[in-house]
């Protein structure tokens, strides 16, 4: 199986867009913002939406064959155990770490030296967490109920994968069949333009639409792979004009305020132009620091959270709430970079010493079940 090796920088780019999205907030860093927020910061949750085009087009790349003849409990198997491998040492390390603040906070208020707001109740219950563990959390959460509140793609993207090997057996080589996919998910993007299922014509949905709004995406990054499997118009699809264009397109769509669901097919092409090219958009893309940056992308996107919260609680307990709202453009622009730099610290380490060996570990698991058939 051909590498894509672009694939990889471009989750960085996402996870990085993402974590702007969360920092550069009226409600954090001030005097970056006057209080506004431009769309083009505003809208940025959108980049979780390309994670999930890009999963599905990349899950299709590297595991579509197993399943073109139907799908044998032995390649199931193995399939949910090496996905398991990819999302779950992380996420339960960094359930950890807020359940270790949670204790915390219990401690304190047991010492007497901290507020009686309630532990271990409602979005912080030991019921959520249970829920969290079993990728069951994004059915019944909204931005703030859950004890990693961006935790809730990865439950979404585990039922993808339950459900992916079902769908490719049954669509990948029957051209009537990825039609049909097709128009039904054209159906689904035009219902949101026209504000049909979310009045502001928002893909923000969290709760049971989460599951719908990202099991389209991964099946537009399906679709999209299709495509890509069949090489059509690749010369000019792949050029970077077409590139660099998508991506200056989705930019100027978040600052006209357009309908988030006219930037999803974009991404799509994003996706597709960076597997094709082999211009200065490649050079760009697989510069060391940018594979780096793709490498930590998914601890990137996990731990930014939990360090958010934790450091603008530890300098309100130092400085004072009113710190951030002082700091004026400049100092807020410190902030931000120093906050960048911490976070990729951060993600590297729980990168090198929690995915890595985690993902081993239970994969190791996949290899002992492939070979156990063969000496059978």
């Amino acid at each position: 199986m051909q590498n894509i090796p672009s694939l990889t920088p471009l989750r960085g780019i996402a996870a990085l867009l993402v974590l702007l999205f969360h920092l550069v907030r009226p409600g954090y860093l001030y005097g970056l913002t006057g209080g506004r927020e431009a769309l083009v910061i505003s809208k940025g949750y959108l980049w979780v939406d390309f994670f999930f085009v890009l999963s599905g087009f990349i899950i299709a790349h590297v595991y579509r064959g197993d399943f073109l003849d139907g799908v044998s409990r032995a390649h199931y198997g193995r399939f949910l155990l090496a996905r398991l491998a990819r999302i779950f040492p992380l996420h339960v390390f960094m359930l950890g770490l807020f359940v270790a603040l949670e204790l915390t906070r219990l401690v304190v208020q047991l010492l007497g030296l901290g507020s009686d707001y309630p532990v271990f109740f409602g979005a912080r219950s030991i019921e959520s967490l249970i829920a969290s563990m079993l990728f069951l959390h994004f059915a019944h959460m909204d931005q703030s109920s859950a004890w990693n509140s961006v935790a809730w793609s990865l439950s979404v993207e585990w039922w993808c994968y339950v459900v992916f090997p079902f769908v490719a057996a049954v669509t990948w080589h029957r051209v009537t069949s990825m039609r049909a996919v097709a128009g039904l998910l054209c159906l689904f993007l035009t219902a949101f333009w026209l504000g049909t299922v979310d009045s502001q014509r928002q893909l923000d949905l969290l709760n049971y639409w989460a599951m719908a709004r990202g099991g389209i995406e991964f099946l537009i990054g399906m679709l999209i792979y299709w495509f890509y499997e069949r090489r059509r118009w690749a010369g000019i699809v792949g050029s970077d004009v077409v590139f660099w264009g998508a991506f200056l397109l989705v930019f100027l769509l978040f600052h006209l305020g357009a309908p988030d669901a006219s930037v999803i097919p974009i991404f799509g092409v994003i996706a597709l132009s960076a597997a094709y090219n082999r211009g200065i958009a490649y050079k760009i893309l697989n510069t060391r620091p940018m594979v780096f940056l793709g490498e930590i992308s998914f601890s990137l996107y996990l731990t930014h959270m939990f360090l958010l919260g934790t450091l603008w609680k530890l300098q309100e307990v130092l400085f004072g709430p009113s710190l951030a709202a002082g700091l004026g453009y400049g100092g807020s622009a410190i902030a931000l970079l120093l906050f960048i730099a911490i976070t990729i610290g951060f993600s590297y380490m729980t990168w090198r010493f929690v995915e890595v060996p985690g993902r081993a570990f239970i994969r190791s698991f996949v290899r002992k079940s492939a070979v156990v058939p063969a000496l059978s």
